[in-house]
């Protein structure tokens, strides 16, 4: 059974690779196919909208599908996509099962996009609500994110006693983390220094470094993307609870659907609360571990990649779903 992975080739969130292993697990073999990879004229085209790029890279979709002839085309990011891909992608000769991996938010005029899928599969519960809203056809189903629990994993050094964010700056990050009152360090572009104990790296980091910086944290803060997200979480809640690391999350209609708040991981609805969660965090090592182990259990049995493959393929009747 073969399936092929669509995506863009950048980034410190590494899904569709996660997702890939995951099939690799169960005995699937995978390739994947880079959305922003090749020639610099054909990246530049394509930055510029040109239909020559386009039309080359739906091309080599349908000539990768229809020599390859995977069972499945997995697409992540669906609905920001050229409509032409997908169409490429359903018209070949192989005609497999088309797929999108949905963790955006996305608007009424896509309803035509997401007509082309067989199934799309979203990050977050309220794109449901969104996708109902807007028309869309009745092909969705809620499935979370998850860790690379090879990566992200506990490690054998003492506990630093700060907090951690990793994250692209938004309005509404910035404007909480201003008003923290616990030692964090902030990586990421673009975050405005402040004064200590703020400390702020502001470039972009690797994926294994950001696993790092989880395991050597006592804790790490988790502010939803406020563009992007309805009630979902996003990846870093599975990946510092995968490395045993307490996370302090905002609340989210999602977070009881993958954890148990309180025991598994700590949520916060208001500054002065995140405040309070910081400062106990921080100066009870036992309260923190506690938190971490029963979140890392957590991701462990239910939150890993090859666990969302085996549910992709069930929802799919797809062989090897094993349970």
């Amino acid at each position: 059974m073969r399936a092929l992975f669509v995506d863009k080739q950048s980034g410190i969130i590494q899904w569709s690779s996660g997702l890939a292993a995951g099939f690799r697990e169960l005995g699937w073999e995978t390739r994947s196919f880079s959305l922003n990879r090749g020639p610099l004229l054909w990246e530049l085209q394509h930055k510029l909208g040109l239909d020559a790029a386009l039309n080359r890279q739906t091309a080599a979709l349908r000539r990768e599908i229809d020599l390859w002839r995977p069972q499945a085309v997995i697409i992540f990011y669906p609905l920001q996509i050229s409509i032409r891909l997908v169409r490429a992608a359903r018209e070949t000769a192989a005609r497999p099962l088309i797929v999108g991996m949905v963790g955006d938010r996305f608007d009424a005029g896509q309803a035509a996009a997401a007509s082309l899928f067989d199934r799309l599969f979203h990050s977050d519960s309220g794109f449901l609500d969104l996708a109902e809203e807007y028309g869309f056809p009745a092909n969705g189903v809620f499935l979370p994110h998850a860790a690379d629990t090879a990566l992200f994993r506990p490690g054998p050094w003492p506990r630093i006693p700060r907090l951690v964010f990793v994250a692209n700056v938004t309005a509404q990050r910035q404007a909480i983390v201003d008003n923290l009152s616990c030692p964090i360090d902030l990586y990421g572009r673009h975050w405005r220094p402040g004064a200590a104990p703020r400390r702020v790296h502001a470039r972009r980091i690797p994926l294994e470094r950001a696993a790092g910086l989880y395991a050597r944290h006592q804790a790490a803060l988790n502010i939803r993307h406020e563009h992007n997200i309805v009630r979902g979480l996003n990846q870093r809640s599975f990946e510092a609870l995968a490395c045993g690391t307490p996370v302090l999350n905002d609340d989210l209609g999602d977070v009881a659907l993958c954890f148990e708040p309180g025991r598994e991981i700590l949520v916060w609805k208001s500054q002065d609360e995140l405040n309070e969660l910081c400062q106990r965090v921080l100066a009870d090592e036992v309260y923190a571990h506690r938190i971490g182990e029963a979140g890392r259990a957590r991701v462990l049995a239910q939150h890993t990649y090859v666990r969302r493959a085996r549910q992709i393929l069930a929802d799919l009747d797809l062989g090897r779903a094993q349970t």
